[in-house]
Parts: structure tokens; sequence; C-alpha cells
């Protein structure tokens, strides 16, 4: 489940749902465009069906790049930023 670099996005996305067909037993995950604020036009979107064990291991690997993303501090638990991290419970401002 690599991606190829570099990407190229075809819309950002602002919306998803899910859905089951019980007679293919397939699982769909459908994409809508983050639209502006006042943008009439029809937002874009993608389908993705699936198998149920195609989706568990979408929703493994998924869980596999958030855990590798960034760490979290000890103390407050927010992100830690490449740059660094205020830490609000070391300067005594949150409980």
């Amino acid at each position: 489940m690599e991606l190829e670099y570099q990407i190229e996005p075809v819309f950002r996305v602002g919306e998803v749902n899910l859905g089951y067909d019980p007679v293919s037993e397939l699982l769909v995950v459908i994409t809508y465009e983050l639209m502006r604020e006042g943008d009439e036009s029809t937002p874009s979107l993608a389908r993705f069906w699936a198998t149920p064990a195609q989706m568990r291991a979408f929703a493994i690997h998924g869980q596999e790049v958030v855990a590798s993303g960034r760490p979290t501090c000890a103390m407050c638990g927010e992100p830690i930023d490449p740059d660094g991290h205020f830490c609000a419970r070391k300067n005594g401002h949150r409980a």
C-alpha cells in the first residue's frame, strides 16, 4: 500500500461516507470534494469498492500510518512538531 510520489491530488476530501452492499458483499467508501463556502458547483467525488478483507487491511495500514506520525508529548498528550513543542502543562496553564 505504498504511495508513489509525486502525488498530484485531484481534489481535497471534505466528506467521507461508508456503505455496504449485502448482495455483492462489498464495502464502498465515497469521498466528496471539500467545497469553499458559497461555491455552488457540484463537488467531485470518488468511489472505492473493496471486500471486507481489503477494507480491514486498509484500516490496519491507516492505523500504522497514523501511529508513525508525530510523537506525542508525555506531559500534555499533544503532538510534537518537528521544530519543537510548546507544552501548556510545563508552562502551568493546563490542569
